[in-house]
């Protein structure tokens, strides 16, 4: 009778494991697969000066876009409708250098970065306060406002990189791989600076150790909805997972994929650099595969949007333009730390030069992609895509 009980056991407990088995292996095969863009609706927006989205998210339901042909920030609902169009550069309080490093939403007020100082506006454009703080290095930008705010709380803000000299020649390298394993945090109240670590320690095979010099190295960095910060580097398939203690990174996990289409990048010798504008690394940069943006969605989720770069078959004596056509943007999905699908297809509408700064995430599955107005010309549409896991 005993050994029967047993027997009965362990059949009900072997039928119990099968079923979940079965019920593990289905969520994982819902999880995976091939992912597309889906269209669901488009916004018109009053702004025929190439707009260009400011921040990779929407903050409290607003977006904030800018066009570098008029300098002008434009903050809009999210039916497209201008709430607020901003420019103040100048001297003075409340004007703010012509180089502007980085702005962003935060609390409901503009918040605009230049070299030296943080403003601070609400939105109707009033000149609330500006904070004075000490960076940490010396930072030059195009005044093209590519990069939008990465806010820890409500008053810490990530202060990313947005060009470094260090970078240009082979004997500053050492100088520039320190410098891109270092994130300056700024709080946004008091202006306090803090030098945060990354840690990183590029292995003796990455490409920031070979003696070949390379058109990208800064980080990328953002924010994902529990708070993690991640960050990627352009050529490298990693991507690091960082919690925030006291100021200080910890390094949670790190992530290794491989991207559909994604090829080796290509260097160049140092004694194919000339001072001043580089012509080579320029083309370098468009030879290249590279991973362009990356975002934190939902939960612990991340999306890479990498190019794929001019085909191998390009020759140098050729002119790139031809090519640049089959230079594809694409991404990949990244759940539960493991890649669950590459090569998904960024949509263009047959708008034919598509770069990182239109897109935008949008919450949810929901993606939002600037591009022209197919039928009014001098104008900009918003197209909003669901990402969605196809049948």
């Amino acid at each position: 009778m005993k050994h029967t009980v047993n027997r009965s056991y362990l059949a009900i407990l072997s039928i119990i494991c099968l079923i979940v088995c079965i019920n593990s292996c289905s969520q994982s095969f819902e999880d995976s697969g091939d992912y597309k863009f889906v269209l669901i609706d488009s916004i018109r927006l009053n702004i025929p000066v190439e707009p260009h989205f400011v921040e990779v998210k929407k903050s409290n339901d607003k977006i904030l876009l800018y066009s570098r042909i008029n300098s002008t920030f434009y903050v809009c609902n999210s039916l497209g409708e201008i709430i607020l169009e901003h420019v103040r550069i100048g001297e003075g309080p409340g004007y703010y250098n012509k180089s502007v490093y980085q702005a962003g939403l935060q609390n409901e007020q503009l918040v605009i970065q230049d070299l030296k100082k943080i403003y601070k506006y609400n939105l109707k454009g009033d000149f609330l306060e500006d904070i004075t703080y000490q960076p940490a290095f010396v930072y030059s930008s195009s005044g093209n406002i590519k990069n939008g705010l990465n806010s820890l709380n409500d008053s810490l803000i990530i202060n990313p990189l947005a060009y470094s000299g260090a970078v240009t020649f082979n004997s500053n390298k050492l100088a520039a791989i320190d410098t891109i394993s270092t994130l300056d945090l700024i709080n946004t109240i008091t202006g306090q600076t803090y030098d945060a670590p990354m840690n990183i320690r590029f292995e003796p095979n990455s490409i920031y150790k070979q003696d070949l010099v390379y058109p990208k190295f800064l980080p990328l960095v953002d924010i994902t909805e529990e708070e993690t910060i991640i960050i990627a580097y352009p050529y490298e398939q990693r991507l690091y997972e960082y919690g925030l203690t006291d100021n200080r990174l910890e390094l949670i996990n790190t992530i290794d994929f491989n991207l559909d289409q994604f090829k080796l990048p290509r260097g160049v010798k140092e004694d194919e650099l000339t001072k001043g504008v580089n012509p080579i690394l320029s083309k370098n940069a468009g030879l290249n595969s590279s991973i362009l943006k990356i975002f934190g969605t939902k939960g612990k989720e991340a999306f890479i949007l990498y190019s794929t770069g001019v085909p191998d078959r390009y020759e140098a004596e050729q002119a790139l333009g031809k090519y640049y056509k089959e230079s594809k943007l694409l991404g990949g999905l990244i759940k539960d730390g493991t890649l669950i699908s590459s090569g998904i297809e960024i949509p263009n509408n047959g708008f034919e030069y598509m770069n990182e700064f239109q897109i935008s995430y949008w919450g949810g599955n929901q993606w939002a992609f600037i591009q022209d107005n197919q039928e009014e010309q001098d104008y900009y549409q918003i197209y909003i895509y669901n990402l969605v896991l196809t049948d």
